[in-house]
């Protein structure tokens, strides 16, 4: 039914409704005003879509441990509009507190301007928001949009059209939502251990959303020191004193960070670009199987590459074991399919 663009339009009052068909006792779930403006059908197509996966109901999301999907739209068709909705209602409407967003490291300001964009800070916030670093509201919006050097064909248009009545980075119109979650930044800036933690136990503790580099999670996802410091200690003769303390000290940063971002780990996890876990052996694919949340998200616009093991891959971390083990998939699929392709092939 959401791939049916007839269904995915807004209602006479200009709302778009979430949860289609939901039970009577539950309450409607509307997205946000200023996203309702603009969003396309395809859009909330994709929306409803997550919601019907990773939420499948309120009542349903307390009592079931969840699952994954995949969102494989094509490039350019705003992916990330989908999920910035998607989290203001997952985090809304549930009773969950934390969002995982783990992205390519040089998407993650595009990510930070979408939310800012769509998703302002609340007008009380704004001014304190960035009292921290780590923390950041909606008047960070600009400057990223500055660091990124172009905007999306949405954003454009909203920005450039004087005769709009459309304010979406105002904080305080009627006609704007503003986001009800803290919005966490962990990236290259974080160079120390005790800042990286400082950033992951403020989410941790406070909830909201966390937006953080592949690297950096395989990272600290699998207890791996700093490269820094490693570095540092090839270059230390043999005899110099190794500061046990600080070891220590790294040690239990690493075993709280690890806690927050695996196990329990955050309610919800989306991997952008999610067509890179192609390979089940491949680090940053152990790292992403040990979070212990099984509502999981992929976004790709590029599902079906030319090895259909790496379509197992994705498919088996939002969905364990729904294709089955790798070993199954590769007799009941791949080599049936491989043998097909030959030039004297039959056709049973």
């Amino acid at each position: 039914m959401h791939t049916n663009d007839l269904y995915n339009i807004p209602d006479e009052q200009g709302r778009v409704l979430v949860n289609v068909g939901h039970p009577a006792e539950e309450p409607e779930i509307f997205l946000a005003p200023q996203i309702a403006r603009i969003i396309k059908p395809h859009q909330i197509g994709g929306v409803r879509f997550l919601f019907d996966n990773v939420v499948e109901s309120l009542s349903r999301f307390n009592t079931s441990t969840g699952f994954g999907c995949i969102l494989a739209h094509s490039m350019g068709l705003g992916k990330t509009l989908q999920v910035v909705s998607f989290c203001d209602v997952f985090l809304r409407h549930t009773s969950a507190r934390t969002v995982l967003c783990i992205m390519p490291i040089n998407t993650l300001q595009n990510w930070l301007a979408e939310f800012n964009m769509w998703l302002p800070a609340p007008a009380k916030d704004s001014s304190s928001a960035n009292s921290s670093s780590n923390t950041v509201g909606s008047n960070n919006s600009n400057s990223s949009s500055d660091n990124i050097g172009s905007t999306t064909e949405q954003q454009q248009s909203i920005l450039t059209d004087s005769s709009s009545d459309i304010a979406v980075e105002t904080n305080s119109t009627p006609e704007s939502r503003p986001r009800n979650f803290a919005l966490h930044v962990l990236n290259d800036s974080h160079k120390s251990m005790a800042a990286r933690s400082k950033v992951i136990q403020e989410w941790s503790k406070g909830g909201g959303v966390l937006l953080i580099g592949y690297e950096l999670y395989r990272q600290l996802s699998l207890k791996r020191p700093n490269k820094a410091n490693s570095k540092k200690r090839r270059r230390k003769h043999q005899d110099e004193v190794v500061d046990v303390d600080a070891d220590e000290k790294n040690k239990a940063l690493l075993d709280e960070m690890h806690s927050a971002l695996v196990k329990p780990g955050p309610d919800l996890v989306i991997c952008d670009e999610g067509h890179r876990i192609k390979n089940s052996h491949a680090s940053i694919s152990q790292a992403l199987k040990q979070i212990r949340s099984k509502r999981r998200v992929v976004l790709t616009g590029y599902p079906l590459q030319n090895n259909l093991l790496e379509y197992w891959c994705m498919v088996d971390f939002v969905r364990p074991n729904y294709l089955g083990t790798k070993t199954e998939f590769c007799n009941m699929f791949e080599r049936p399919i491989q043998n097909g392709q030959c030039i004297d092939s039959t056709p049973q």
